[in-house]
């Protein structure tokens, strides 16, 4: 199996402050996640793929599990690094080694082919991901993806 580093997510209460603070320092564009991220995880994400970046906020009043966990996150350990991404060309070998450490799986993400148009811009052809919860080992949750780009 092979891997490389896809993106690292930043845990902020603000996101929109986030955004404005990260764009101002890297000089790329952020884009919001849409329903596909957000309905499912309670989550307001924006990401820079150029910037290999991720700025993800609880969205108040919202309990899915990984909204539950970034709060979690939050509050014992203030913002900062909350996730590595690591891109994969083998998600079902990457899901045996995560759960082979003992590592939870916090939540698992397939993009429809709709929603890999409306919310990625057909940029992805394919987009996996497994999230584990590896924040007692590794301090963040360690999240393997497939992507296949257009």
């Amino acid at each position: 199996m092979k891997t490389k580093l896809n993106r690292v997510a930043i845990a902020v209460r603000d996101i929109q402050a986030a955004v404005k603070l990260y764009t101002e320092l890297t000089g790329h564009r952020f884009f919001r996640a849409g329903p596909a991220v957000t309905d499912a995880s309670g989550l307001s994400v924006a990401a820079s793929w150029e910037a290999g970046m991720e700025i993800v906020a609880p969205i108040p009043g919202r309990n899915e599990a990984p909204a539950q966990a970034l709060r979690r996150f939050l509050e014992t350990r203030g913002e900062g690094v909350f996730a590595v991404i690591m891109e994969v060309d083998d998600l079902a070998a990457a899901d045996k080694i995560g759960m082979g450490k003992g590592y939870a799986i916090a939540q698992r993400i397939i993009f429809t082919d709709e929603q890999l148009k409306a919310e990625l811009g057909g940029k992805f052809t394919r987009f996996e991901e497994t999230v584990f919860d590896a924040t007692n080992e590794l301090g963040f949750f360690l999240t393997y993806n497939l992507l296949e780009r257009a």
